[in-house]
C-alpha cells in the first residue's frame, strides 16, 4: 500500500535509527547509541554526598559516573548495606534506575522508584498507587480500575496503566503481563540483596524496544529492518509479546539498493535537522533552538499577493500550526517554545488560530500545552522533556 506507515530500523553513522515514515514523510525519529549509558539501567550505587541545600543526593554508579537523585523523590529506597530508616546518608549503597541521560554539563538523573514497563502497564516499586495514562478516557479508567481492584487486591507494588490497555478486548492479557512484571521486580530486588556495590542489575532495553513500546501500535503497518540481529530480536520479541504484529515484520535485503538509499534517509535527516521548513503555501518556518528556549518564526515566504491578505495570512498560520505540531514531535523539542505567527489584525481570527493550535497539540503523545497568545501573534508553548532533542541525539 502506497500510503501505509512504515517503522524503519537501521544503523546509520554509529546510531540505531528508528523512523516512522508515511507518504514519504518523516513523522518520528529516534537516534540512539548502543554503547552509551542508557535510560532504564539499574545499578547498586554508592551515595557520595547529600546536598541538603539543593535537595539532592549524588550516587556513584561505578567508574566515577555520578547520578543525581532528588531527595523529594526518594520513596522507600532499597538500601543493600543497611535497613532504611527514613534517611539517606553518604556511604549508603542504594538501588537506582537511570531516568535521564547526562546532558551537556548535567549528570544523569536517577530514581529509587524502580519501574518495570510492559505493553499495557508499568509496575513500580517505590510508589504503591494506581495511576493511568492521561490519554485514557474517564470511562476507560473507571472500568480498568474496577477490574484491577478485583484481580490485584494485595498487590505489593504500584502500577501505571498505559494507553494501549484501553484498546484491549481481553483484559486477562494485561493480568498476565502484570504478574510477569511483578515477578521481574521480585527477582531483581532479591538479587540486589546479594550483589556488591556498582553491580549493574538490569541493562537497558534495546533501543528498538523503546520505539516499539512508545509508538502506538496502530501508528504503523509494517516494521522494516536491514539488520539481521535486530530482525531476529524483533521476531523473537513479537512472537512472545505481540504475536498479532508478527505479520508486519519485514527483512529488507537488496545488494543494489540499501534501505537508507531506498527511503532517502540522509536527505530526510538533513532536512529535519535544518533550520528552515517550507510550507506548501510558499511560506516557511525558521526553527532556532537556544539555551533557554526554542523560537519558531512563521514567514510569508514566496507569497506576494495583496488580495484578502488577512484571510491568506490566517490560512498560512493554520498550515504553520499543523507543521509546528509535527516538528515538535519530530525534533523532540521541549521546554519553552515561542512561536511568532504572521500578524493578523482581527482578534477573532487570532483566537480561532489559538484554539486550532491547542487542538493539534492535544494529540501529542508527550505532555504539551499552548499557554497564551499575545496581540502581536506570539504564542508560548510548553512541552515536557522526555528524551534528548533530535539534534542532541546526533551530536
Amino acid at each position: 500500500m502506497k500510503d501505509e506507515a512504515k517503522l524503519v530500523m537501521t544503523r546509520w553513522q554509529g546510531k540505531l535509527l528508528s523512523l516512522l515514515i508515511q507518504k514519504d514523510r518523516l513523522l518520528r525519529v529516534r537516534a540512539e547509541s548502543e554503547t552509551e549509558l542508557q535510560v532504564g539501567e539499574i545499578y547498586i550505587g554508592r551515595v557520595r554526598n547529600v546536598a541538603e541545600n539543593i535537595g539532592a543526593a549524588f550516587a556513584d554508579t561505578g567508574d566515577g559516573r555520578l547520578c543525581f537523585l532528588p531527595l523529594d523523590k526518594l520513596k522507600n529506597p532499597i538500601l543493600t548495606n543497611r535497613s532504611y530508616d527514613g534517611r539517606v546518608i553518604a556511604g549508603d549503597e542504594i538501588v537506582v534506575e537511570i531516568t535521564r541521560e547526562a546532558q551537556k554539563t548535567k549528570e544523569a538523573s536517577g530514581d529509587t522508584n524502580l519501574s518495570f514497563p510492559g505493553q499495557y502497564a508499568v509496575v513500580t516499586t517505590g510508589k504503591k498507587q494506581l495511576g493511568f495514562s492521561g490519554k485514557l478516557s474517564r470511562d476507560q479508567k473507571q472500568q480498568l480500575q474496577n477490574f484491577l481492584k478485583e484481580h490485584f487486591q494485595d498487590f505489593p507494588y504500584g502500577m501505571v496503566i498505559r494507553t494501549n490497555a484501553g484498546t484491549l478486548q481481553d483484559l486477562s492479557v494485561m493480568v498476565r503481563e502484570i504478574e510477569t512484571l511483578q515477578k521481574e521486580a521480585d527477582e531483581l530486588i532479591m538479587r540486589a540483596r546479594t550483589r556488591t556495590c556498582f553491580t549493574k542489575l538490569r541493562s537497558a532495553a534495546p533501543a528498538w524496544l523503546h520505539t516499539i513500546r512508545e509508538m502506538y501500535l496502530e501508528s504503523y503497518d509494517r516494521i522494516i529492518t536491514d539488520e539481521p540481529d535486530i530482525y531476529e530480536q524483533l521476531q523473537h520479541y513479537l512472537e512472545q509479546e505481540m504475536p498479532t504484529l508478527c505479520g508486519r515484520l519485514c527483512f529488507y535485503e537488496d545488494d543494489m539498493l540499501s534501505l537508507s538509499a531506498l527511503y532517502g534517509l540522509e536527505k530526510k535527516l538533513k532536512e529535519v535537522l535544518g533550520k528552515k521548513v517550507w510550507l506548501k503555501s510558499g511560506g516557511y518556518l525558521i526553527i532556532e533552538p537556544t539555551e533557554a528556549l526554542t523560537v519558531i518564526d512563521v514567514n510569508t515566504g514566496k507569497y506576494s499577493g495583496k488580495k484578502d491578505a488577512e484571510e491568506t495570512f490566517y490560512q498560512m498560520n493554520r498550515e504553520a500550526c499543523e507543521e509546528i505540531a509535527r516538528q515538535l514531535i519530530l525534533r523532540n523539542l521541549s521546554g519553552i517554545i515561542v512561536v511568532d505567527f504572521i500578524n493578523m489584525e482581527a482578534e477573532e481570527r487570532r483566537q480561532e488560530l489559538f484554539s486550532y493550535l491547542k487542538g493539534l497539540l492535544a494529540r501529542d503523545p508527550v505532555q504539551c500545552n499552548a499557554v497564551d497568545m499575545t496581540a502581536l501573534g506570539l504564542v508560548e508553548i510548553t512541552r515536557k522533556k522526555v528524551h534528548k532533542t533530535l539534534a542532541e541525539q546526533f551530536t
